[in-house]
């Protein structure tokens, strides 16, 4: 398991380790690593010996295993690789929606995927006919959010475009993170790390906090002169006072916090909805109400009360979604559901955990 969140999953290592590639959710990583699953999806990814399929919640082959990599289903269409091939699309039955002709591509978002074409470092945006719709002119991109895209056309200042590759707020950021709610954290250096803009591009407050991490729910974990980490929104105002040791953005309405370097929930409110009392690495985020803990080198999965939702009993498992979490027994992934009973059955290779990219600790 990755501290907090997931195993790692492959990578595209060969690009990733020397390109300013396509950024998204603040890291580097594959299809399979960065990707939001599509709630309306149901397919899963999973692996059979060396090649990838979907199936079905119910475990049955809907695209039969073919793919040397895939990503996950957003807005109809998944990310997939054949062996020795480029990346393309597919839709939900397997047929080709884009054919493969790219070196790296993203989720589509907001109808554009981000993508690098063949021959090219750079990234550009499609739609889901394939065309260019944005020019690859970028030497790293975030996903459409709120009908702006972070975009790196340098070495080192971002800006944000909109979807016909216009620029709406200039460059002049080291970090710009995707809008949510109207607003964005972006990094402006010079000892101001962390500045929460408009559309506009300009400052929603001007209050000084040492630092300030990515907006999540309507709230931004902001840092105290103290050191300590809390919660504030859209205007500055703290929302859950700084006396945390370090926290995670908000998700399924609770946030990790730190304190005493033993991890626990809080609420909106501040108040720990489960004390601190994992290490860092023995638990993950909460999703569908159950979140992944590690008691004597096994996983199970507690509720909000902190008690035992799954009994600790597997060497890995994913988050849940659509009612399902991935789960390992032995060697072999298959699905249990809310009661930790097995939906599918361990038979699988690999399995898509369900996990999007690690939040940063704060």
């Amino acid at each position: 398991m990755r501290q907090l969140l997931f195993r790692k999953v492959p990578i595209y290592a060969f690009l990733f380790a020397v390109l300013f590639l396509i950024r998204l959710d603040g890291e580097f990583h594959s299809a399979r690593s960065v990707q939001h699953a599509d709630p309306a999806a149901p397919l899963i990814g999973v692996r059979a010996g060396k090649l990838w399929g979907f199936i079905n919640q119910a475990g049955s082959w809907v695209v039969e295993p073919q793919f040397e990599e895939v990503g996950r289903f957003h807005e109809g269409l998944a990310g997939a690789k054949p062996p020795k091939k480029p990346w393309g699309f597919i839709d939900a039955s397997g047929k080709w929606a884009v054919e493969p002709a790219f070196n790296v591509v993203a989720i589509f978002s907001e109808g554009l995927a981000a993508v690098i074409p063949p021959g090219n470092v750079k990234i550009g945006f499609i739609d889901k006919t394939g065309a260019m719709i944005i020019p690859a002119t970028f030497r790293a991109a975030d996903n459409f959010s709120e009908g702006l895209a972070g975009v790196l056309p340098g070495r080192r200042d971002w800006g944000y475009i909109d979807k016909t590759g216009n620029v709406v707020i200039k460059e002049g950021f080291l970090a710009a993170g995707p809008f949510k709610s109207g607003i964005a954290r972006v990094d402006r250096g010079l000892g101001k790390h962390g500045r929460i803009i408009d559309k506009t591009g300009q400052e929603a407050f001007q209050k000084a906090f040492d630092e300030i991490g990515e907006v999540s729910e309507g709230l931004a974990a902001a840092k105290a002169k103290d050191g300590n980490w809390g919660f504030i929104d859209r205007t500055g105002e703290w929302i859950v006072e700084p006396r945390f040791e370090h926290v995670l953005p908000f998700q399924d309405g609770v946030a990790g916090a730190m304190q005493a370097a033993r991890v626990g929930f809080i609420d909106r409110t501040g108040q720990w909805v489960v004390k601190p009392q994992f290490g860092v690495r023995n638990i993950g985020v909460f999703s569908d109400g159950l979140a992944p803990a590690k008691a004597d080198k096994l996983w199970g999965f507690i509720d909000r009360s902190g008690q035992w939702a799954i009994a600790a009993q597997f060497r890995e498992v994913g988050k849940f979604r659509n009612g399902l979490a991935a789960a390992q027994r032995d060697k072999l992934w298959g699905f249990i559901d809310k009661a930790g009973k097995w939906a599918i059955e361990p038979r699988f290779d690999d399995a898509d955990l369900g996990a999007p990219a690690p939040w940063t600790w704060r």
